[in-house]
């Protein structure tokens, strides 16, 4: 088994103009289930926007805001529990498909 990083990216606002964030959550939260019952779910959460993030500099300054000025930026994430790579693919389309309606970012963690 191998651990994989999937992240949810987004620009701007995190949910589409018009949406049902009730919706979405419970559709996200059946995913997670979906998860936890296959055995692969580690941790799951989602990120407040980036305007609330501080970074520290090599020197220990905090600096208000993100680090990487980017229009799309990690909204969530989900840490897996899976077989390979393909496993981890397949539920990032998963992911995609069943609510999030965002990119998913996929990445294995080093040395695992």
């Amino acid at each position: 088994m191998a651990h994989f990083l999937l992240s949810v990216i987004h620009a701007g606002d995190p949910f589409p103009e018009g949406a049902d964030i009730q919706d979405i959550f419970e559709t996200v939260g059946r995913l997670n289930k979906e998860m936890m019952d296959a055995g692969v779910w580690v941790y799951a959460g989602g990120l407040t926007p980036p305007s609330e993030a501080r970074y520290v500099t090599e020197e220990g300054v905090v600096v208000e805001g993100p680090v990487l000025d980017y229009p799309d930026q990690i909204n969530g994430f989900w840490i897996l529990d899976v077989d390979d790579d393909a496993a981890a693919l397949e539920w990032a389309k998963r992911a995609v498909a069943t609510g999030c309606n965002r990119t998913v970012e996929v990445r294995p963690f080093q040395n695992d």
